[in-house]
C-alpha cells in the first residue's frame, strides 16, 4: 500500500492531518537517477498519429487570472477502457505570459510505469506569432527515475520522460499531446481513477474529461455538480462521459485544510460497485498471509517461546515486525498494492506497510491468533466514507487482532513504538476496511477523543521573592505525540525540539534563561516520552501598582495547542487539534507564606469543539492549578468560525492566572501598621509637621516603602525602583540627605538610569550644590545626548550659577524639540535668563511662544512676563476649586520674582519670593532658590 506520510514536528502540538502522496497532486519530482535505461522499444523514436477514437477539442482563450505568469487555454484528458487495455490520452495547451513563467512552462514531464504502460507522444510545438514550430527530437528526451517518496524509503519504479524546450520565450503557446497505454494489472482489469482538475503550472480556461468504456461495464462517479458540466450518450456498445470545467485558479495549497476540501477539484471514477467489492479485492491480495510456510512457523515459534501469555507473544511479535524488519517499500508495477509474501519479507528482513502487515498477521495466525488487515486513508481518516468505493481510497494498511475478548488495532510499520498493546492502538485514521469477503461497509475505530495526549508539569519554586524563580517543565507524551519525538530524536532533532519548547516558554517569559540541557526519558511500559527543561525566572515577579507583586502562571502547552492556526476568516474547513485530551498542572511552591487563607478557583468551557475544565487550590504556601483540555472535534467549519474563534479567546482568557502577593512579609506588615499609627498620632499632636495633602501621604507612605524594601521580597531593580520612590516622599517632607542616599542606592542597581540621576541633580540644586548638579546635567548629556531633561537640569542649574548668557544658550537648545515649547516652561527659563543677560527676552522668546488654541500652564506666568496678562488676572489661574494651588503659586511666584529682582525692584521680588514658600512644597527646586534669595535680599 502506497504510503507518503509528513507529521508536524512540534512536540506541543502534533499535526492532525497527514497528507498522502496520492492525494495532492505531486509539485516537485524527486530523482533516483538520471538518465536511466529504458529499452529502445519503449521509447518514442517518432511522432504517432492521434488515436481515432479521440475527440479534437478547441482551447478556450479565457485569460481571467491576468497575473499568471503561465495559464493553460486546455488542459484535456481522454481515457479509453476496453476489454483488453486502457488508453489515457493527454492534451495540455500552455500560455506563457512572461519571462517568470519560462523555467516551469517549458519543462514537460510525462510520467509512466514501464512495467506496464507505454509511452507514445503524438504532438510536441510552440505556436509563436501564428507560427508552428515543431520541437519533438528523441534525442532530447531524458528518461529520469522519478522516485517522489524516496526519502520515505519507498520505490515505485516510475520513469519520467523530460523535455527542456530550447528558445522558448515569453509569448510563447506551448502544445504537447501523449498517450499512456496500460493499467495496472493489480486491479484484475477494473478501471478506477482520481483525476485532478488543477495544474501546477497555472490557471486553466477549460478542464475537459472524457471516458469511453463498453457499455455493459458499469462506472461509479463523484465530482461536484455545481462546478462540472456532464454528458453522457451510448453508441454502438460503447459508453461515453465528458466532463468539463471552466476556468479552473491555479493550485493554491491551504495549510490549515483538510482532505476532503480538495475533492470538488477531484473527479473519481470506480468501477468497483460497494465496500464488499474493495474488500473482497483487497482480501485475495493477502493470500500469501494466510498460507502456512516452513520459515513462518520457525519464525512463530521461536517468538512464543519469548513469552508466557498469549498478550505477550502478540507483543513480541509486534515489536519484531516493527523494529526487526525494516521499512522499505518496493512498489514496482502490481506490487503497488499487492504484498510480496510474508516469507520473502521475512527473509529480507524489510518492506513496506502492506508486507509488514502480511507478514504480522502471517506470524499470528501461525500462532494461532486471529489477525486480519485493514485498509485506512492517513489523509482522509474518518472522512474515507466520502470517497467512491476503490482501492485508490487508501493509502495505508494496518492489522486488526482479536484475542481473548480484545480487539487492538496495530500498526506494523511504527518502528518508534513501545509500550504495552493498549498503549500502542493507531486509532488515527478512524475508519477503516477489513479485507475480509464479509465486509460491507467501512468500519469505526474506537474513539480516541478521551485518550490523553500529553501531560506537562510546570513546577515553579520560589526560595525568596527577591530572586530569581526555577521553573522544572516536564512534558510526557502519549502515543503519536511520542512516536514523533523519538523519531526527531532519532534523527538528531533533539536541538531542534529544545529550542521549540524554549520559544515557547519565552512567550510568557521573555528573561527566562535556560539552566542545563534537554532530558529525555521513556516511560517503562507505555507508548510515552517525557522531556524534562528547566528554566531561571528573572525580574519573575512585576511590582504592580507599586503595591503587590504579579506574575502570570499560564498553561503554556494547553495555549499552544488551543491557539489558532490562523486569524483569517475562513471559507473552507480549518484543521485544528488533534482529538484527544491534553492536561496541564502548574504547581508553585513558596518557601514562606505568602497567602492569609486557602482559596479556590474554577473555569469551565464547553463547546461542540473542544472543553476546558481548570481548578485552582491555593494554600498559605502552595499553589497548584490543574488544567484539562479535551478536543472532541479536529476541524471547524466555516460556519462555525466566528463562533470557535470567540471560543477560544474565551478559553485563552480562562486558563491565563495572574497571582497576586503582598510586596510585604507577614512581620514587616505589623510593624508597618504600628509606625503608621505612631505617625498618625504624631500629626495630631503637631510633633511632625506637614503642610499639605501630599506631604502627608507621603508621611504614611514611608513606613509602607521601608517594609517592602525590608522584607526581601523584592528584587534589585524592584528595590531601585523603590529607593527612587522612598527619595521622592523624603523630598516631599525636606529630608533631602535621606533623599539623596536612596538615590545613590538606587544607582548602585541601576548606575546609568536617566531619572535616578534627574533626581539627584535636583536635590544638588536644591542642597545648593550647583557644581555637583551641573556634573550631573553633563554625565545625563554623555547618557544621551538629546535628553530634554537633562538639558533643562544643565540650563537652569547655569542660570543659579548667574552664568545668565551660557544659561539662555542652553535653553535655547532645549527650545530646539517644539514639543518643550508648547509646554512653555523652557520658554520661561529663557525669558529669565535672557533678560539676566541683558538681552531683549521679549524678542529672545517670541518664536518660542506656543502655538496651541489653549496652551497649558505655566503659559498664564509666560503672558505676565510679555505683559500680556495682569497680576490680578494670574491670580485666578493659582487657583483650583477655589483654593491655592500650592504647586502653581510657587512656581508662578518664583519665576515673577526673579523677574522684578532682574529690573533691580527688590522688595516686589521678596514678595513673591515669600509668596513662594506659602505652601512649602519642598519636593520643588523653586521653594530652595526663592528660599535663598530671599536670604540674600536681607
Amino acid at each position: 500500500m502506497r504510503l507518503c506520510i509528513t507529521t508536524s514536528l512540534r512536540p506541543l502540538a502534533l499535526a492532525a492531518f497527514l497528507m498522502c502522496g496520492s492525494v495532492l497532486p505531486l509539485t516537485a519530482p524527486v530523482f533516483a537517477a538520471d538518465h536511466v535505461p529504458l529499452a529502445a522499444s519503449a521509447r518514442p523514436q517518432k511522432l504517432e498519429a492521434t488515436p481515432a477514437w479521440v475527440t479534437k477539442v478547441a482551447p478556450e482563450w479565457d485569460a481571467r487570472d491576468v497575473t499568471a505568469p503561465v495559464y493553460l487555454p486546455l488542459l484535456d484528458v481522454q481515457t479509453r477502457v476496453d476489454a483488453r487495455q486502457t488508453y489515457r490520452y493527454s492534451h495540455v495547451i500552455r500560455k506563457i505570459r512572461d519571462t517568470a513563467g519560462l523555467e516551469s512552462g517549458s519543462q514537460i514531464l510525462m510520467i509512466f510505469d514501464p512495467n506496464y504502460q507505454k509511452l507514445s507522444i503524438h504532438q510536441l510545438q510552440i505556436v509563436r506569432n501564428g507560427k508552428v514550430i515543431q520541437k519533438f527530437d528523441p534525442k532530447k528526451i531524458r528518461y529520469l527515475q522519478r522516485e517522489s517518496r524516496l526519502e520515505a524509503q519507498m520505490l515505485d519504479g516510475q520513469i519520467t520522460a523530460s523535455i527542456t524546450l530550447d528558445d522558448a520565450r515569453a509569448g510563447d503557446q506551448i502544445e504537447y499531446a501523449y498517450t499512456l497505454t496500460g493499467a495496472n494489472p493489480v486491479f484484475d482489469g477494473r478501471f478506477v481513477d482520481i483525476e485532478w482538475v488543477y495544474s501546477n503550472y497555472g490557471p486553466v480556461s477549460q478542464f475537459y474529461y472524457r471516458l469511453q468504456h463498453p457499455d455493459n461495464r458499469q462506472m461509479q462517479w463523484k465530482y461536484d455538480s455545481k462546478l462540472f458540466e456532464m454528458q453522457q450518450e451510448t453508441r454502438g456498445g460503447w459508453k461515453e462521459t465528458v466532463l468539463r470545467r471552466r476556468f479552473v485558479p491555479a493550485f493554491q495549497n491551504d495549510p490549515y485544510g483538510i482532505a476532503p476540501t480538495y475533492l470538488k477539484d477531484q473527479i473519481q471514477i470506480s468501477e468497483f460497485r460497494d465496500w464488499n467489492d474493495v474488500a473482497q479485492w483487497s482480501k485475495r491480495l493477502f493470500q500469501s498471509a494466510y498460507q502456512p510456510a516452513p520459515d513462518i512457523e520457525k519464525e512463530a515459534e521461536r517468538l512464543a517461546k519469548l513469552a508466557d501469555t498469549p498478550e505477550l507473544a502478540l507483543l513480541k511479535t509486534l515489536d519484531f515486525v516493527q523494529k526487526e524488519v525494516r521499512y522499505f517499500g518496493t512498489e514496482i508495477g502490481e506490487n503497488s498494492h499487492l504484498p510480496h509474501p510474508p516469507a520473502d519479507v521475512l527473509r529480507q528482513r524489510f518492506g513496506d506497510c502492506k508486507d509488514k502487515t502480511g507478514l504480522l498477521i502471517a506470524l499470528l495466525k501461525a500462532q494461532k491468533i486471529d489477525a486480519e488487515p485493514v485498509l485506512v486513508s492517513t489523509a482522509f481518516r474518518d472522512d474515507t466514507p466520502q470517497l467512491l468505493p476503490s482501492p485508490l481510497a487508501f493509502n495505508h494498511v494496518i492489522a486488526r487482532v482479536k484475542l481473548n475478548g480484545k480487539t487492538y488495532w496495530l500498526d506494523g510499520t511504527r518502528s518508534f513504538q513501545a509500550g504495552d498493546l493498549k498503549s500502542r492502538q493507531a486509532l488515527a485514521q478512524r475508519t477503516g476496511l477489513p479485507a475480509q469477503a464479509d465486509t460491507r461497509e467501512l468500519v469505526a475505530m474506537p474513539d480516541p477523543s478521551r485518550d490523553l495526549q500529553a501531560v506537562t508539569w510546570d513546577q515553579y519554586t520560589i526560595q525568596s521573592m527577591g530572586k530569581p524563580a526555577v521553573l522544572d517543565v516536564r512534558q510526557t507524551f502519549y502515543g503519536d505525540g511520542a512516536e514523533s519525538l523519538r523519531a526527531s530524536l532519532a534523527a538528531n532533532r533533539k536541538t531542534d525540539i529544545e529550542k521549540e519548547i524554549i520559544a515557547e516558554y519565552l512567550r510568557f517569559y521573555p528573561a527566562a534563561q535556560v539552566d542545563g540541557s534537554l532530558g529525555v526519558t521513556e516511560e517503562n511500559g507505555q507508548n510515552a516520552l517525557t522531556l524534562t527543561l528547566r528554566f531561571s525566572l528573572p525580574e519573575f515577579w512585576r511590582y504592580h501598582e507599586k503595591q503587590v507583586l504579579q506574575s502570570e502562571f499560564s498553561p503554556v502547552s494547553l495555549l499552544q495547542t488551543l491557539r489558532m492556526p490562523t486569524q483569517v476568516p475562513r471559507t473552507e474547513t480549518m484543521r485544528i487539534s488533534p482529538t484527544g485530551m491534553y492536561r496541564h498542572v502548574t504547581d508553585i511552591r513558596f518557601s514562606e507564606p505568602v497567602f492569609s487563607k486557602t482559596f479556590n478557583k474554577r473555569f469551565d468551557e464547553t463547546n461542540k469543539h473542544f472543553e476546558i475544565h481548570s481548578i485552582a487550590n491555593g494554600e498559605v504556601d502552595h499553589v497548584q492549578i490543574q488544567s484539562d483540555l479535551r478536543f472532541m472535534r479536529d476541524r471547524v467549519e466555516p460556519a462555525d468560525w466566528t463562533t470557535y474563534r470567540d471560543k477560544v479567546q474565551r478559553g485563552w482568557n480562562g486558563l491565563l492566572n495572574t497571582l497576586t502577593v503582598n510586596a510585604i512579609s507577614t512581620p514587616q506588615l505589623v510593624k508597618a501598621k504600628l509606625d503608621m499609627a505612631d505617625l498618625e498620632k504624631a500629626i495630631k499632636e503637631k510633633k511632625i509637621s506637614v503642610y499639605s495633602e501630599a506631604q502627608v501621604e507621603a508621611v504614611y507612605r514611608l513606613p509602607v516603602l521601608d517594609a517592602q524594601l525590608n522584607s526581601g521580597r523584592l528584587s534589585e531593580k524592584q528595590k531601585a525602583d523603590v529607593y527612587l520612590e522612598r527619595a521622592q516622599r523624603l523630598q516631599q517632607i525636606g529630608r533631602l540627605k535621606g533623599a539623596k542616599s536612596d538615590i545613590e542606592k538606587a544607582l548602585q542597581i541601576k548606575p546609568q538610569e536617566l531619572p535616578l540621576l534627574l533626581q539627584l541633580g535636583q536635590i544638588a540644586q536644591m542642597q545648593n550644590n550647583l557644581p555637583e548638579a551641573a556634573r550631573i546635567a553633563k554625565q545625563m548629556l554623555e547618557l544621551q545626548a538629546n535628553d530634554v531633561s537633562a538639558q533643562s537640569l544643565l540650563a537652569s542649574t547655569l542660570y543659579q550659577q548667574k552664568q545668565y548668557a551660557a544659561s539662555a544658550a542652553q535653553w535655547r537648545v532645549v527650545l530646539a524639540d517644539r514639543n518643550e515649547a508648547e509646554k512653555s516652561t523652557a520658554v520661561i527659563g529663557l525669558f529669565l535668563a535672557a533678560q539676566a543677560a541683558g538681552q531683549d527676552p521679549v524678542a529672545a522668546t517670541s518664536e518660542f511662544l506656543p502655538q496651541s488654541t489653549q496652551p497649558a500652564w505655566p503659559y498664564p506666568v509666560l503672558q505676565v512676563l510679555h505683559g500680556q496678562l495682569s497680576e490680578s488676572a494670574l491670580q485666578e489661574q493659582l487657583k483650583n476649586g477655589g483654593k491655592p494651588d500650592y504647586t502653581k503659586v510657587t512656581e508662578a511666584s518664583y519665576a515673577l520674582g526673579q523677574f522684578e529682582l532682574q529690573k533691580g525692584n527688590k522688595a516686589q521680588a521678596k514678595a513673591w519670593f515669600q509668596k513662594a514658600m506659602f505652601g512649602m512644597q519642598m519636593e520643588m527646586p523653586e521653594l530652595y532658590f526663592s528660599d535663598r534669595q530671599i536670604e540674600a535680599l536681607k
